[in-house]
């Protein structure tokens, strides 16, 4: 037995042991089954509900002047190539695989692709020519092989048909079977995002090791949850708080005898101390809690420049302001206009 089979060996154990799902180099059992073209989310959304038709415009004639398809089978390889290690290095991967992998020093390319990947690159070779598709299957299998089992759609595109889905959460099984279909989530040549969406009160595996991280600058941040990092600093960093901590709200709650209240997550103690749930209830998550709470926040004096962008600019005593949530802002700065 090499160390490649040593390794799948020994994660299906644990598998057994734990009782949870690792599915290291299972994407060719799904791509060889005879596909059915499963109604797409998109279909879904058009579909008349109590006789009224939700008003979606199906705008796939747009996207078709800028669709993108795979002209050459190395394409097919280089986009599972780059999807996966994408996908690696949010949780530092390779890492963990290399471990458990004696022998001869091996290449990326040879850690991040194996015989599976093969298979499913030639399956996708018949099934679609489309670039986002295949990109994005390269991704949601790799979440797959580390035991994740749900993502979240996060639109990129401002398309009415991926905004009606944006943050919408869905089975990784199911959503993979719509993006095999040929017909992508919600139309072709979509190039939105999958987000990895982690139930950490329910986690346990190979990746628990990786799954937070802790930053000191003039912040302490305890456990940020590392596959959000990006858009959880840009909200912290405008928070007046010293130290930052993600953990599980109802653990807090209960270990520090503070009354439950339904729908908290987060809270701030008498030392100013913000403590943010880092998982998700429903399909929102810590980006989302944070979102709320600076929007409700009174002494909040700046916010993200994203957030102004593309609103109407306004002049006031001679500063370009704009109106945001009752408030006026710099939209050089960010910083609140407070003399108005």
């Amino acid at each position: 037995m090499d160390e490649a089979e040593r390794l799948l060996d020994e994660i299906s154990r644990e598998t057994e042991n734990a009782g949870t799902d690792f599915f290291v180099g299972a994407g060719s059992s799904r791509l060889a089954q005879n596909y059915k073209v499963p109604e797409s989310y998109a279909d879904q959304l058009m579909e008349k509900s109590d006789g009224v038709e939700i008003p979606i415009q199906d705008d796939l004639a747009t996207f078709e002047v800028e669709k993108i398809e795979i002209t050459s089978d190395e394409t097919y390889r280089i986009l599972f190539l780059s999807g996966k290690k994408k996908a690696y290095n949010l949780f530092d991967y390779l890492s963990i695989k290399s471990m458990h992998m004696g022998g001869a020093p091996r290449k990326e390319e040879d850690l991040i692709l194996n015989e599976d990947d093969f298979q499913v690159i030639e399956e996708l070779k018949i099934l679609t020519k489309d670039y986002f598709a295949v990109y994005s299957l390269a991704i949601m299998y790799t979440y797959l092989e580390m035991g994740i089992g749900e993502v979240q759609f996060k639109q990129k595109d401002n398309c009415p048909l991926c905004k009606a889905l944006d943050g919408s959460i869905s089975d990784l099984y199911n959503t993979i079977n719509l993006v095999c279909a040929g017909n992508g989530v919600t139309h072709r040549y979509c190039d939105c995002e999958f987000l990895p969406v982690i139930r950490r009160e329910q986690s346990y595996g190979v990746l628990d090791s990786k799954l937070n991280t802790t930053l000191e600058d003039d912040k302490n941040i305890i456990n940020l949850p590392v596959e959000m990092k990006d858009k959880l600093l840009r909200h912290v960093e405008s928070l007046p708080n010293d130290i930052i901590e993600f953990l599980n709200i109802r653990e807090y709650m209960a270990n520090n005898n503070v009354d439950d209240s339904s729908g908290t997550v987060v809270i701030e103690d008498e030392e100013d101390i913000l403590f943010v749930h880092n998982s998700y209830v429903g399909n929102l998550g810590p980006v989302d809690f944070l979102e709320a709470f600076r929007r409700d926040e009174k002494h909040l004096s700046k916010v993200d420049l994203s957030e102004l962008r593309g609103r109407e600019v306004l002049y006031y005593k001679g500063k370009k302001v704009v109106e945001l949530n009752g408030k006026y802002w710099s939209p050089d700065s960010g910083e609140e206009v407070k003399d108005i």
